[in-house]
Order: structure tokens, then sequence, then C-alpha cells
């Protein structure tokens, strides 16, 4: 026998009709399950709609400015680990030091970030995680590093954030071509503690959840860039428009 609450089961001949007297459906449980019914397809997991919002609390609760946030994100779009980014923060010369955002951003990522998932205690945010919250943001980032090459152009869409976007499927299976390409046969082993990341190889389950999320390209202004057809998505020639016109921009040209 089993206790449960103020009431005994016996464990080993209790049937569905038996158990169901002990379940009450309430007015008030369905008033509440259904009046958040947007949140059980995500419960207890951490998509990037998810990821974005606790990040952006975070910036707010550290008084981030608006510049501020926007070099956390440059800086891990050039490379998405902690630790080499403070280092290269504090091998910065004195003048880069001295701009005014620096300090407030090298203090959110030594307090704030840290770089696996298992180390996410304590209000931390895990680094590995940071670019698929804002997908055109990274890749917008990423064109601001760029001349405009053919080269540059092919990395641009064989990045893990490419596959966020809402790509059409001839787009969508390229990029999937170049992650496989990527996971299989560049990436060789990891130090991620993580459970998940110890799956080997490219992983159809993640990828499917990448290229679920359907994000838009950002300009130069901070606006979203929508594709011409959003039920087909952005067309490589799209994509080319939007990074020629962040390279011709003259806030880019002028520097």
């Amino acid at each position: 026998m089993k206790q449960t609450g103020n009431y005994y089961i016996n464990m080993s001949v209790i049937s569905v009709s038996k158990a169901l007297e002990k379940i009450n459906i309430s007015d008030g449980l369905i008033t509440y399950i259904r009046g958040n019914k947007e949140r059980w397809g995500t419960f207890g997991k951490k998509n990037s709609h998810l990821l974005r919002v606790m990040l952006w609390r975070m910036y707010e609760a550290f008084g981030l400015s608006n510049e501020e946030i926007f070099m956390v994100h440059f800086f891990f779009s050039v490379i998405k680990n902690r630790n080499r980014v403070k280092t290269a923060m504090d091998n910065m010369e004195q003048s880069e030091k001295s701009k005014a955002w620096y300090n407030k951003v090298y203090q959110f990522i030594d307090k704030k970030l840290v770089q696996y998932v298992s180390e996410e205690k304590n209000g931390k945010f895990a680094v590995v995680h940071l670019p698929t919250t804002m997908p055109g943001l990274d890749l917008l980032c990423t064109v601001l590093t760029y001349e405009g090459t053919d080269e540059e152009f092919e990395q641009l869409m064989g990045k893990q954030t490419f596959a966020q976007l809402n790509l059409s499927p001839e787009l969508q299976e390229k990029n999937k071509e170049m992650q496989i390409e990527f996971w299989n046969n560049t990436v060789q082993g990891t130090r991620n503690p993580d459970k998940e990341a110890h799956k080997t190889g490219f992983v159809e389950e993640f990828y499917k959840t990448s290229a679920g999320d359907k994000y838009n390209l950002i300009n130069i202004k901070s606006q979203e860039v929508l594709p011409k057809d959003k039920e087909i998505g952005y067309e490589e020639s799209e994509i080319r428009e939007w990074m020629d016109a962040i390279l011709a921009s003259q806030k880019v040209k002028r520097t």
C-alpha cells in the first residue's frame, strides 16, 4: 500500500477507473491551462524566444545601454568563447578600453555570462546560446567584419544562425548541407560538459529546431528586413542584396 495525501492506493491492483476517482479536473484548472496555452508547447524548454526574454531581462537589470548590448552581441558573433573574448578585451589598446561601452560590456561578460548551459546557475547565461537569441543581429555583426567577397558570402550562408532565418527550401537545404559538412568533418570534439553536446556529428533534431525559427534579417538601422515573399522565404539573391546594402551604407562606407 502507498499513502498518497489522505488516501491509500493498492499499487498492484489499481485500475484506470479507480485511478480516475482520485483526479479532479476542476473549472479552475481548465481556466488556468487554457489561459496559458501558449506556454505549454515550450514548457520546460529553452528555445531562442525564451532565451531572448531571459537575456534581455539580464541586460535591463544590469543597466546596459543600447550600444553596450550591441557590443556584447558583436563580440560573440566573432567567437562564441567567453574566456577568449575576455582575453581579447584585456589585450585591447588603451584607446579602445576608453570607449564609453567598454567597461560595462566587460563587466557584464565577466559577471553574468558563462560558457556552457551546465554552468547556468545564480542568474548566469551561457554564451553558446547568445547568438541564437537574435540570429539576424548575429549575421549583421558578421557582415560588418566583411569586405563583401564571394568567399565571405559562402561563409555567411553556412553559419548556424543562418539556419534560423525564414529561408526558401533551396537555401535551407544548402545551409543544411554546409552544417552537415561542418559538424561531421570540421568539428574535432568538444570540451562542453553538457550531455546534449556529446551527440557527435550533425544532429537532425537540433537542425530542425533551428530551421523552424523563421527569423528575419536586420539592417544597419536596427530594423527587420522581411523576405519579398514570406511564404517562400529569403532567396539567395535577397541575402546578397541585404549584405551589399549593409556594406554600401553611408554608416559603413564613411569608416
